[in-house]
């Protein structure tokens, strides 16, 4: 079956491996860049406590995330390696830092940020997000899936409107 979905780039642009990734290039970030990575994990570091699993905070710390600064993909992997056998990598083109850091975009709410950046249409905003009324405010596609088969794709209040995703994730029907 032919996927309907298509990427900018049709092979790895320049600088990105056949995989691509590319090298973070974590001493190249300022320290201005390393203080609004500060501000955003504490913003966000905040509102866990009563949202988040044990093992999500948990692994913070094993990550030890809450150093200082951008975290440096080289410690990092180390500590998630040995935890996961996983690695974070950095991959082209999903926020440019030219977009993020640049234009103040660490003072924005989550939607003020999505609203932002849906401005541009040549960007596409992958959001996985199980609270149904941010997805109606934000979403102009939405795309259900249910013990991993597809349950529904469309607009949103064609999709909200289907029997089967109100009975399973609106609670009502």
């Amino acid at each position: 079956m032919e996927s309907q979905f298509t990427h900018v780039h049709e092979t790895p642009p320049p600088g990105a491996a056949p995989d691509w990734t590319i090298p973070q290039d974590w001493d190249a970030f300022t320290a201005d860049e390393h203080a609004m990575w500060d501000r955003l994990f504490a913003r966000q570091s905040d509102m866990l406590p009563g949202r988040a699993a044990e093992a999500f905070l948990r692994g913070i710390d094993v990550l030890k995330l809450e150093k200082p600064g951008i975290p440096d993909y080289r410690d990092l992997n180390a500590r998630l390696t040995d935890a996961t056998g996983w690695q974070v990598v950095a991959v082209p083109g999903l926020v440019p830092d030219a977009g993020f850091f640049d234009l103040g975009l660490d003072s924005l709410t989550a939607s003020e940020l999505i609203a932002r950046i849906k401005q541009d249409p040549s960007r596409t905003i992958l959001l996985v997000e199980h609270k149904m009324d941010v997805v109606r405010a934000l979403a102009d596609r939405i795309v259900v899936l249910h013990n991993g088969e597809l349950l529904a794709d469309g607009a949103p209040g064609e999709v909200m409107a289907m029997e089967l995703v109100r009975d399973i994730y609106l609670g009502v029907g």
